[in-house]
Formats: structure tokens, C-alpha cells, sequence
């Protein structure tokens, strides 16, 4: 079987994430900040998600089982978008208010969104063609995607923000590198939904999660290697 070179964006990203739900929770364990519970859920929903966009596709070319594959590798990067929110409202001034003015109209947003998609890929291919994997976004979903994705970037702005805040080295690297990843990410998961439907096949998307995955990964190797 052929591998789909356009998942590779994905799988790169699968690897970073699960890097940081596991970082995330072992300072969890030590520290018990909220803020490491939230990269700790954040971070292994992420690699189900983007795993579950990928992996599978070098497994089996069965239609339904990728259809599957792809309905829940969505709903769990919804989530992990939409759940961005709350990043936003502890690190901002928007404390002051409950944090359920903002969750639930993104919810219902979201939910819109994810039933609008799931529909949409029972009535349109999945699969591989032509050597890629194809599981298009619709018309409308692709907008309420966006809005995921516009948390996910005003989020790492302002992880970026609150590492130069920080003391020490190591905490300032480490979230520095998490910035980063949000940001290119997110930049090039937004042209791959408005430009390429979802179909994932261009070097500017492979470029933006190289530099996303690359830069936390490597970070995370040499700071491990320092302890």
C-alpha cells in the first residue's frame, strides 16, 4: 500500500502532542497546576486526534474503517480546540468571569459544527486516491473549524506572552516551544481548511507543523537531556 504523504503533517503533530500530554503530566503529578492538567488532557487528545487522522491510513484502505477513523479523529480535535478557550480565560482577565459564559456558546458551536462534518463524510469519499488521504471538509463546517483554530492561535500568543513572564529558563523554553506549535499549527491547519478543503496536500501545511513538531521536540530532547 501506498502511504499518504499528506498525513505526514498530522503524524508529526500526533508525536509533539502526545510528548506534551506526557511532560504535561508528569509536572501535573509534581506540581498539581491546573495549567499542567490542562496540557496534560490537551496534549493526549491531540495525538488521538491527529493520530486517528493518519495512522490509520497506513493500515487499511477499508472506506468505512477510515471513515470512522476520521469522524472521531474530529471530534477529538474539536475538542481540544473548542477546551483552548479555557487557557485563554485563566491566563486573561477574563476570570473575572465564569468561565461558563464562554463554554457553553462555543459547545453549542462546536456541536453544530462537528454534526454538519460527521454527516458529510457519510456521503462523501474517504479514503485513499490517487496516493492521498482525502476526507474533504464541508462548506460550513470548514467555517465553524476555523473558529477552533482561531482559539488554538490566540492561545499560543498568549503562552508565548506568559513565558517571557517567567523566571526560570526551563519553564520559559517549555512554553515558548508549546507557543510555537500552537501557533504554526494552527496558521497551517487554517490554510490547509480554507484553501485545500482538508485535503492536506501542500508544502506550506508540511512546513507549518515541521516547524511546529520540530521546534517543541527538539527543545523538549535537549532540556531533558540537561536535568
Amino acid at each position: 500500500m501506498n502511504l499518504p504523504s499528506n498525513t505526514i503533517p498530522y503524524l508529526l503533530g500526533s508525536i509533539a502532542t502526545l510528548v506534551i500530554g506526557i511532560k504535561s503530566l508528569q509536572n501535573y503529578r509534581r506540581l498539581k497546576t491546573p495549567l499542567s492538567r490542562h496540557f496534560a488532557f490537551s496534549g493526549f487528545l491531540a495525538a488521538a486526534g491527529l493520530g486517528l487522522y493518519s495512522i490509520p491510513f497506513y493500515l487499511t484502505s477499508n472506506p468505512d474503517v477510515l471513515r470512522i477513523s476520521v469522524t472521531m479523529g474530529r471530534l477529538c480535535l474539536d475538542i481540544v480546540g473548542y477546551w483552548q478557550i479555557y487557557l485563554i480565560w485563566y491566563l486573561t482577565g477574563l476570570r473575572r468571569f465564569p468561565l461558563s459564559y464562554l463554554v457553553v456558546p462555543i459547545a453549542l458551536i462546536g456541536i453544530v459544527g462537528f454534526v454538519d462534518q460527521a454527516l458529510y463524510f457519510q456521503t462523501n469519499p474517504v479514503g485513499i486516491i490517487d496516493g492521498l488521504a482525502v476526507y474533504k471538509f464541508s462548506d460550513f463546517a470548514k467555517y465553524i473549524h476555523m473558529i477552533s483554530l482561531m482559539i488554538v492561535f490566540v492561545a499560543g500568543v498568549i503562552i508565548g506572552i506568559n513565558a517571557f513572564q517567567q523566571t526560570e529558563l526551563r519553564s520559559r523554553v517549555r512554553l515558548l516551544s508549546i507557543s510555537i506549535l500552537y501557533v504554526f499549527a494552527s496558521m497551517a491547519d487554517s490554510y490547509n481548511t480554507l484553501f485545500l478543503q482538508g485535503l492536506n496536500n501542500s508544502w506550506i501545511v508540511l512546513a507549518g507543523f515541521i516547524i511546529a513538531a520540530g521546534v517543541f521536540l527538539s527543545t523538549t530532547l535537549i532540556f531533558s537531556r540537561n536535568r
